[in-house]
C-alpha cells in the first residue's frame, strides 16, 4: 500500500472531530441561552404588594339616642337661661346690645357678640346660634332707624328663646318634647305646652356640633321677617 494514500486519513478524520466538536459547542450555548431566558419568564417580578385601605365605618344613626340627647340639650339651655337671668350681668348695662343714645335706637355689635359668646361657653349654644342672632338683629337695626328710642324697639317686646315675656323655664324643662330630625345634624324639638288654661307647642330648633347637640333658636313670630 502507497504510504501517501493513509495521510489523508488522519486528516479528514481531524477535520470531521474539529467540526462535529463545533457542533457540539454550539448546541450547548444555545441551549444555556434557552434555559436561561426560560428561566427568566417564569421569575416573577418583585412587585412590592400593594395595602388596600378600608375607610372607617360612618357609624349608625340611633335615632332613639339622638332624640334623648336632643331633649336633654332643650331642657338644659332652659335651665341654664333660666338661671342666667338670674345673675346681675343680665340685669345691668353689662350686655344692653341696644343703645339709646341718638334718637333712634342702634345696635353695638360688639356688646351683642360678648352677650352671645356667653351663651356658648355656657355649654348649650353654639355657632349655628350666634349666626342667627346675629343675623335677626341686623334685620331689627334696620327697622329700629325709623323708630323713635322711646317706643319699644321691633324684635324686643318679648324673649326670643322663651318666645314670651316671662321666664317659663320650669314649663318648658317638664314639657313632653317630640323630636323630628331633617338631617343628621339638625333636629326639631317640638314641646308640647298643653295644660288646663291653653294648648300651644313651641319649636326649638338644634343643631349638631362637634358631636354635641346645641340650642340653635326658637320659632317666634316677633315681627322680624
Amino acid at each position: 500500500m502507497d504510504f501517501a494514500e493513509i495521510l489523508p486519513l488522519p486528516r479528514q478524520f481531524g477535520f470531521y472531530l474539529f467540526f462535529k466538536s463545533s457542533f457540539l459547542m454550539k448546541n450547548i450555548f444555545f441551549l444555556g441561552l434557552a434555559l436561561a431566558l426560560w428561566t427568566a419568564c417564569q421569575s416573577s417580578p418583585n412587585v412590592p404588594a400593594t395595602t388596600t385601605v378600608t375607610p372607617a365605618a360612618t357609624p349608625a344613626f340611633d335615632s332613639t339616642a339622638e332624640k334623648a340627647a336632643v331633649t336633654a340639650a332643650v331642657r338644659g339651655f332652659f335651665n341654664w337661661y333660666s338661671q342666667f337671668m338670674q345673675t346681675p350681668d343680665f340685669s345691668s348695662d353689662k350686655y344692653q346690645f341696644v343703645g339709646y343714645e341718638t334718637q333712634h335706637p342702634a345696635l353695638k355689635p360688639a356688646v351683642l357678640d360678648a352677650y352671645l359668646q356667653t351663651f356658648v361657653k355656657g355649654g348649650f349654644a353654639g355657632q349655628e346660634f350666634v349666626k342667627r342672632q346675629k343675623a335677626f338683629y341686623q334685620k331689627a337695626s334696620v327697622l329700629w332707624q325709623k323708630e323713635e328710642k322711646g317706643d319699644i324697639p321691633s324684635g324686643m317686646d318679648a324673649d326670643p328663646f322663651f318666645c314670651a315675656q316671662d321666664d317659663v323655664a320650669e314649663y318648658y324643662v317638664k314639657a313632653p318634647v317630640t323630636v323630628q330630625f331633617t338631617g343628621q345634624d339638625q333636629a326639631t324639638a317640638i314641646l308640647n305646652l298643653n295644660d288646663e288654661t291653653m294648648q300651644t307647642t313651641l319649636k326649638v330648633f338644634l343643631q349638631k356640633e362637634n358631636g354635641k347637640w346645641l340650642y340653635a333658636d326658637t320659632e317666634c313670630d316677633l315681627g322680624i321677617n
